[in-house]
């Protein structure tokens, strides 16, 4: 009886041996599942932090480009192209207010009010296009920024080394840089200036001997956006498994992925009212042309 007892003791001795490293290597698997729903959770909240910066980068671009807008509103028949927080306040009064009140001293001098209005919407149309061809790079770099800051816990130091390699871009990061990320149309209204003409010696403007002609010029009016404007931001970080975890074994080859979508609202460009914000979306919501998906 006592022999067969002893062989009985030795064998739980070996099927412990065999199970409890078994249960270890389960319980590091565990852990390491455990850690890595975290990690993705925590990389989750980053890049929607990310993305919505992103987008509010994009809203306050399309702000300042509703803005310059105005200004060419104004310029074309507000009533108050003054305003010195215009962009150019040399303009007493709207274009049309100016060939409706006067009757130019010949030709050259009605071509000179059309050119004075082209010079003005140029210069204003080139600040339009810098923003809209720089707002890809300010949109990443913010985003990047918030990224980082959220998924570190506001942790500037860390957030700063980034041990867990995070990134932040968008599928377009390379082919959208220096690309205007709106498209518009122009538009163009045509204007009669009348100018007066004299012959010879006339005294006066409207002798007797003078009369007046006219020239038919195109006036570029405020822009209209063409395209619906959002943003897919693409998060990725190391898994960051536990130390229980074999490095030979248990630590994956691929990084951590996220995506979150986000988009400006509420304001418009051609509408020339309201002030644009943004918003979080579900990554399928947005319909219609986007540059950033």
């Amino acid at each position: 009886m006592n022999g067969v007892v002893q062989k009985q003791s030795g064998q739980v001795v070996i099927v412990l041996a065999i199970i409890i490293p078994f249960i270890i290597l389960q319980l590091a698997f565990l852990v390491n599942i455990s850690l890595l729903v975290h990690q993705k959770v925590r990389l989750q909240n980053a890049v929607d932090a990310g993305a919505y910066s992103a987008a509010a980068s994009m809203a306050r671009d399309l702000n300042r480009i509703a803005d310059l807008n105005f200004n060419i509103d104004q310029m074309w028949h507000g009533d108050d192209p003054s305003n010195p927080a215009l962009f150019n306040s040399s303009w007493e009064q709207s274009f049309d207010q100016y060939i409706d009140d006067t009757s130019y001293n010949g030709e050259e001098m009605a071509r000179a009010l059309h050119n004075r209005y082209v010079n003005d919407y140029v210069a204003i149309n080139e600040e339009m296009e810098y923003v809209s061809k720089t707002a890809f790079a300010r949109a990443i770099g913010l985003g990047d920024e918030a990224l980082r800051l959220t998924y570190y816990n506001g942790h500037e130091a860390l957030a700063e080394a980034n041990p867990s390699n995070v990134t932040f871009d968008s599928r377009y990061d390379s082919s959208m840089q220096g690309r205007g990320f709106m498209d518009y149309a122009e538009h163009t209204v045509g204007r009669s200036i009348s100018y007066v003409i004299s012959s010879g010696g006339c005294s006066a403007a409207w002798d007797a001997c003078a009369g007046y002609s006219s020239i038919g010029v195109e006036i570029n009016t405020p822009i209209s956006k063409l395209n619906k404007i959002a943003f897919v931001g693409k998060a990725q970080a190391d898994p960051g498994f536990s130390p229980l975890a074999s490095a030979r074994y248990l630590v994956a080859p691929w990084r951590l992925t996220a995506y979150a979508k986000a988009q400006p609202y509420g304001g418009s460009i051609e509408g020339l009212a309201g002030t644009y914000g943004a918003a979080l979306v579900p990554l399928g919501e947005v319909d219609g042309k986007t540059f950033y998906h």
